[in-house]
Formats: structure tokens, sequence, C-alpha cells
């Protein structure tokens, strides 16, 4: 948990010299929502299927040129056939910090870091001590942005990989998965 700490005060201390240096804060901002869905079918003995929807929505304003300051949230819809108490919805919600690494005139890529709070449990099944609870995940994103229509310069389409590790919970796997959406820009 303290490298988490040091993680996101040495951003927060790379952010602010490079804020000394910038005449616009907070400008721009970006809205943005994304999408995956997850099946999976065994047929051993009993047919079963496990899906998993996840929507994720982000807002995100500028610090710098480079540097975003941000909320992410995921809401994830899990469901299988074996267990009808097994549909339910649960959520991470949590600050990100996002920077952009390469700004082409139609094409950027970025990456983000987070610290989340949420109650889902990766590959968790209700009989599973976490399954529900309260437990909080570090985050790591790349998102690589293209602007379809250049005549809409606010609008863009995103394709990103995100991975979601619980954090003081080592016997859970990460909630890693790759996203499809859409963001729309506000400001100069």
């Amino acid at each position: 948990m303290k490298e988490i700490y040091r993680i996101f005060i040495l951003i927060f201390l790379m952010s602010n010299i490079s804020l000394a240096q910038e005449k616009s804060i907070a400008n721009k901002l970006q809205a943005g929502t994304s999408v995956f869905y997850y099946q999976e079918s065994y047929s051993d003995v009993i047919k079963s299927n496990y899906g998993e929807l996840s929507i994720s929505t982000s807002f995100n304003v500028n610090l710098s040129s480079k540097i975003y300051l941000g909320l992410r949230n995921y809401l994830v819809r899990v469901k299988s056939n074996l267990s009808p108490s097994f549909k339910s919805w649960h959520y991470l919600i949590g600050p990100t910090l996002k920077y952009k690494i390469m700004d082409k005139k139609r094409i950027e890529l970025y990456t983000e870091t987070g610290l989340f709070m949420g109650n889902y449990c990766p590959n968790c099944y209700p009989s599973n001590e976490y399954y529900n609870s309260k437990l909080f995940y570090w985050s790591f994103l790349v998102d690589l942005n293209f602007q379809p229509i250049k005549s809409i310069a606010e609008l863009w389409i995103t394709f990103s990989f995100s991975t979601n590790n619980p954090i003081r919970v080592s016997s859970l796997h990460g909630y890693n998965l790759p996203l499809l959406g859409i963001q729309y820009r506000f400001g100069k």
C-alpha cells in the first residue's frame, strides 16, 4: 500500500512542476463511456454459462497540456445460470491521473493510473468471503484514441486495456479487460 501512495505522491509532484509552467488549467473536459462483454460456456456434465458486462464512464479535466485529473467508474453485471443468486451489479469508482504520451493529428495515446474503491470481487462466486465486500484496487489503463470524423473534432473513438488489481488481497485475480468506447471533448 505504501508503494501506491509513493507513486501518487511522485505523480503529484511531477504534475506540480508541469502546472507551474502552464497558463491554462481546467479549460478542457473529456467525457467518455466504454463497454466490454465477456461470456464463457462450459459443457462438461452440466451446461453452464458465465457472463460479464462492463460499462466504464470517465470524466477528465486538464491540469496541463499532457496531464489530466479525472474520475472513472466501472459498473459490472455478472450472471451465471448455475447460481440464480449470482445476478447482480457491482462497481468500482475512484480518482485517476491521465498522461498524454503521443499526440498526432487524429491519434492520441494516453496512460492512466487510478485508485478505486468498490464491491466487485474478480472471478468470485457468492460463496467467496470477498464477494460483495468493500475492496480497494490500483488501476492502470492504456488508452488509444482516434478521431474518426475530421469535421467533428470533439468526437473520438477509444480503444483501451485496463487492469484493476485488488490491494492487500493476494488470493484474488485482477479485473482485466479491453474496452471500446466513445469520448466527447469540451473546451479548447
